[in-house]
């Protein structure tokens, strides 16, 4: 007994409540209120975590549809498809939205994010009406497909997901723009002076 209550190690939990050995018991509801409100204010939690000293790596295929406006140089993304082995996931809807969201990243990387500098050093475009990144409004139409797989050193046979798929959007355009129209583009972002400068120089280059 400790100051005439029964010590922790006797007590019993079950039923969303905790027994005493003498039959009292008090719910866990009356638990969390007492100690947030009427007691101190202190939190009450159970935390748990898993952590490997491996870290296999996940993989993504990447694959986009674009459209290329040749008097412009402007490029459209119409489809994108990102297909991801992170091992077994947990929360799927969770795990679609870190792979959707990384993929803006990419698409943000891939067609319009570039720091632009005066001759002073100074950023030309620190805002964001100069500097744009991609938003829900200039998605392409997405899938994203989970590809379920198990990894005995994961939780539960998860692996890690979204970061990598940041990195497809950039060469998955590349070569999407050269099946379109037979130039290369190689160093991001693909803005349509880039574009237009490949295509003058592919026409030059022709016989």
């Amino acid at each position: 007994m400790l100051d005439g209550h029964p010590a922790p190690s006797t007590l019993e939990l079950r039923d969303k409540a905790v027994f005493a050995p003498d039959g009292a018991s008090v719910t866990l509801a009356q638990v969390a209120l007492r100690s947030l409100y009427e007691s101190n204010q202190r939190q009450i939690a159970v935390i748990e975590s898993a952590i490997s000293k491996k870290s296999p790596p996940p993989f993504s295929a990447h694959f986009v549809e674009v459209e290329v406006d040749t008097e412009t140089g402007q490029i459209k993304v119409l489809k994108y498809v990102a297909a991801i082995d992170c091992g077994t996931a947990i929360n799927p809807q969770l795990a679609e939205g870190q792979v959707e969201g990384a993929v803006v990243n990419g698409l943000s990387y891939a067609l319009t994010e570039e720091y632009l500098f005066d001759d002073k050093g100074r950023m030309r475009n620190a805002g964001f009406a100069d500097y744009k990144i991609f938003g829900t409004a200039d998605l392409p139409e997405m899938k994203t497909i989970l590809v379920p797989t198990y990894e005995e050193t994961g939780p539960y046979g998860a692996k890690s997901v979204s970061e990598i798929c940041i990195n497809g959007a950039c060469p998955a355009i590349s070569n999407a723009v050269f099946d379109a129209c037979g130039i290369r583009l190689r160093h991001a972002p693909f803005t349509p002076d880039k574009v237009l400068a490949a295509l003058e120089e592919a026409r030059r280059a022709t016989p």
